[in-house]
């Protein structure tokens, strides 16, 4: 399993040559907005939302401490409800 995991890659573009923390699944999130952006016609009533998700590993992309969430430490995620 473990071999598996480190050879388990969501892009086949060379790294850049600054840092990059989300590169390993950079062009995932490319294609998903892009499909996205060609699929879905929003409604009339939208509903925005940040949410934290617990992370106790720091090293994960995104990581970051927002004081004013009930849990500080992980990643935070914007949102998008339709309605």
């Amino acid at each position: 399993f473990e071999d598996i995991i480190q050879a388990l890659r969501f892009t086949n573009i060379p790294q850049p040559q600054y840092n990059d923390r989300f590169h390993d699944v950079r062009q995932m999130i490319e294609a998903f907005n892009n499909h996205y952006i060609e699929n879905y016609t929003p409604g009339w009533i939208s509903c925005i939302d940040e949410s934290m998700i617990d992370w106790l590993n720091k090293y994960c992309p995104g990581w970051m401490c927002v004081p004013r969430k009930p849990h500080p430490f992980g990643n935070e995620y914007h949102t998008i409800c339709d309605g």
